[in-house]
């Protein structure tokens, strides 16, 4: 489990979250989502370690995420960030081994199972054909799953995700989601796209500003009483073969009375 306990960040005098408190439950996919500058990314930094508040607390698994060392936060915690990792030298495969770094001890090798690790999850991501490929010269989309399945290589049981299914197709989308979907792990995710959230998470949070508006199962939150004062959009709520689909619409269309 992940909870944040009145967790404030600010950039200089800037603050972006406001006492923000949520819970990831056991086995769940948790998503945020919001609009553009609602704090989503500085969040899932803060939850995962990659930032530290300036008020409050986070804790994994029940200890406070402060008193992890780094390569003990590494065994826990994987993350996939939206910015690229350049890395010239390094092909698909050597990307991807980086992620078994933290259960090797500090002069060993890695061996036959770490590499069948490393098969494994380019395979997840449909991507073991591109292992001898530098990872430099692959496109945004196949840079993503690449990253991905380092993250899944390195064996956390907690996971986050931060816009996941940037660059990728649709079909890449859903193949991606439906894997982490899938997934025993604990799982946080930035979305952008509110129906891909409501197919694939469990709970949401919903944010707006740096602080929560409302938080819960996926049912209880995207909907348009939530939704619509947060986006600034007319939302309309289908349900079809049992799924949740959104539709939007701006609440006062140019030219209506």
């Amino acid at each position: 489990m992940i909870r944040a306990q009145n967790l404030t960040y600010a950039y200089g005098t800037q603050t972006v979250l406001h006492g923000v408190n949520l819970e990831q439950r056991a086995g769940r996919v948790l998503g945020l989502v919001g609009p553009n500058g609602s704090g989503k990314s500085t969040l899932i930094r803060n939850l995962s370690g990659g930032l530290k508040p300036v008020e409050g607390r986070v804790t994994i698994g029940g200890k406070d995420l402060g008193s992890y060392s780094a390569q003990e936060l590494a065994r826990e915690v994987s993350t996939v960030i939206q910015e690229r990792d350049s890395e010239p030298g390094l092909t698909v495969a050597q990307m991807v081994m980086l992620g078994r770094t933290p259960r090797l001890g500090m002069f060993a090798r890695p061996g036959a199972s770490d590499e069948e690790k490393v098969i494994r999850s380019l395979e997840s991501v449909n991507a073991l054909h591109l292992a001898q490929r530098f990872f430099a010269e692959l496109s945004g989309g196949e840079k993503q799953r690449v990253l991905i399945a380092r993250s899944l290589a390195q064996d956390t049981p907690y996971i986050f995700l931060d816009e996941p299914t940037n660059h990728l197709d649709i079909r890449h989308q859903h193949e991606l989601l439906g894997l982490i979907r899938t997934n025993s792990r604990n799982t946080v995710i930035v979305l952008h796209d509110l129906n891909l959230a409501a197919q694939y998470c469990d709970d949401v949070v919903l944010l707006d500003s740096g602080r929560v508006v409302a938080q819960g199962p996926v049912g209880d939150v995207l909907t348009p009483a939530y939704l619509e004062p947060v986006y600034d959009m007319a939302v309309h709520r289908i349900e079809h073969q049992g799924k949740t689909h959104l539709l939007f619409e701006p609440r006062n269309p140019e030219g209506s009375s």
